[in-house]
């Protein structure tokens, strides 16, 4: 089986190869020891990552095992969420109880009367949310009093101190050469180093074992020998990276400072102008739009994701984003902006971009001048042709009746008189000669004018045309001789002649007078 080194070693012996980074790029780091989230920028598809393990501490003029570095190429996604952990450098050992274990799995110091072991330094990592991290670079061993080191990154203590982690295991605690009062170091884990050995033997010689430093898998602690022995440090943890990664350096001991650096290509903004001057224009309206050409010099896609307005009149402003779309390296874009001031008088504005630009683009700066509004005067066309008569409207109520019109002449009126004239005639009756009287009426007719009189007072009335009954009623005669004809129901007459007739009974009589009426 291959050990950790073993393994990238042979992996770099393989074509792959650490594509170099684009200029210009932008560095994060991350140098004090804890955990962190990192979000991809936007445009950026990959990074390269440099991690760095934490030392183990320090011990009685012992050094504490260095921590790993490596760096790779890997590919990410824009707005990706990244999990990173800087690992703490392991506690120095000054008192009975040993050094704590570094940020990052280092394993504790082991405690004993005389002096404790120093603690294992913590692992650096870069992961995801996936099972797999993408890189752990392991901490170093802690070392042990009198004089014993601890193990690098990788590596196991000597001469009898705790074995190193590697990519499948644990490393093993150190056991050899402990003597009738030593302890046996911890054995490392997934994660974690091994606690030093303690020793509880009641001597001021007594001294603790180192602890293991944290990594992929944690180094193993110390042993911790007794009077008569030799106590140990602890082992270096091992280190990883995942297969989606360009390696660029190996992990290898390294004396820096734990830290995770992130580089990635980054856009560069480049302004068309820095300055747009929009004149004199009338209050309420928009002029016409002018524009600002944004280029993209960098190595990544760039994206204008928003634009801050600032100053005297932001509001006389307004902005189109043409950029909202990710803008290719080498490629531009355009912001529009046009000038819409709300009053009169000298206005003036400072348009900021938001970019994922390494470097933010300075703001350019808007005027202009707001004018009163004219009001143009009216003018007035020639007259056109009159058009076509629309539809009649419908009817009107009925007006109020006029006045009443003169009274119009006399109308003519002929009075007929008839009465009966009884004669004796001789004619045969029954084969004999006989006297018989006849009667016949005779009728005289008069057209008169003016008022008629009439020695009845009251009778049936008809009026007739053409031997045809028209209407029919009753007359009533006034006091001052004339007569009011009442004809039952509306009748109306055209022009032409007419005859009334009365039909009065008086002194057991019956009287009939007949008037023809013309009327014109």
């Amino acid at each position: 089986m291959l050990t950790g080194g073993a393994l990238i070693a042979a992996l770099l012996a393989a074509p792959s190869a650490l594509a170099a980074a684009a200029s210009p790029t932008t560095t994060t780091s991350f140098t004090t020891p804890g955990e962190y989230t990192f979000t991809v920028p936007a445009g950026v598809t990959s990074l390269e990552a440099t991690v760095i393990g934490a030392a183990g501490g320090a011990c009685d003029g012992a050094a504490g095992g260095e921590g790993a570095t490596q760096s790779a190429t890997l590919p990410v996604t824009p707005g990706e969420l990244l999990a990173v952990q800087v690992g703490g450098a392991g506690g120095v050992c000054w008192s009975s109880s040993g050094g704590s274990g570094g940020v990052g799995g280092g394993g504790a110091g082991g405690s004993a009367l005389a002096l404790g072991g120093a603690g294992g330094g913590g692992a650096s990592a870069l992961s995801t949310g996936a099972p797999l991290p993408l890189l752990v670079s392991g901490g170093g061993g802690g070392a042990a009093p009198r004089g014993s080191a601890g193990g690098a990154a990788g590596q196991s203590a000597s001469p009898f101190g705790g074995g190193p982690g590697t990519l499948s295991g644990g490393g093993a605690g150190g056991s050899g050469g402990t003597g009738p009062y030593g302890s046996p170091g911890s054995p490392g884990s997934y994660g974690l180093g091994g606690a030093g050995a303690n020793l509880t033997m009641p001597t001021l010689m007594a001294a603790g074992g180192g602890g293991g430093g944290g990594g992929y898998y944690g180094g193993g602690g110390g042993e911790s020998a007794g009077a008569a022995g030799v106590d140990s440090g602890g082992g270096g943890g091992s280190s990883y990276f995942s297969p989606l990664a360009s390696v660029g350096s190996a992990p290898a001991p390294t004396s820096a400072p734990a830290e995770v650096l992130l580089t990635y290509a980054a856009p560069v903004v480049g302004l068309s102008t820095t300055s747009l001057a929009f004149g004199s224009q009338q209050e309420g309206l928009t002029g016409s739009q002018q524009t600002i050409t944004v280029n993209n010099t960098g190595a990544a896609s760039l994206v204008v994701s928003g634009y801050a307005l600032s100053g005297t009149d932001p509001g006389d402003y307004l902005i189109e984003n043409g950029c909202q779309e990710a803008v290719v390296a080498g490629a531009s874009c355009t912001i529009g902006v046009r000038f819409d001031p709300a009053g009169t008088g000298a206005s003036s504005a400072s348009l900021t971009l938001i970019t994922n630009a390494s470097a933010a683009p300075g703001a350019i700066s808007l005027s202009g001048t707001g004018t009163a509004t004219i009001v143009p005067a009216a003018v007035t066309g020639a007259t056109g042709p009159a058009g076509p008569q629309g539809a009649a409207g419908p009817q009107g109520a009925t007006g109020p009746q006029g006045a009443t019109g003169p009274r119009g002449p006399a109308g003519e009126v002929e009075l007929v008189s008839c009465r009966t004239v009884t004669r004796t005639v001789v004619r045969r009756v029954h084969g004999r000669r006989r006297r018989v009287k006849v009667g016949r009426r005779v009728c005289q007719t008069k057209l008169v004018t003016g008022t008629i009189r009439f020695t009845t007072s009251a009778a049936r009335v008809s009026v007739s045309r053409a031997g045809h009954t028209l209407a029919s009623g009753h007359a009533s005669r006034l006091r001052d001789g004339r007569f009011v004809l009442r004809l039952n129901g509306r009748h109306v007459f055209s022009a032409g002649v007419y005859t009334v007739v009365l039909v009065a009974h008086r002194d057991g009589r019956t009287l009939r007078h007949a008037v023809r009426l013309r009327i014109v």
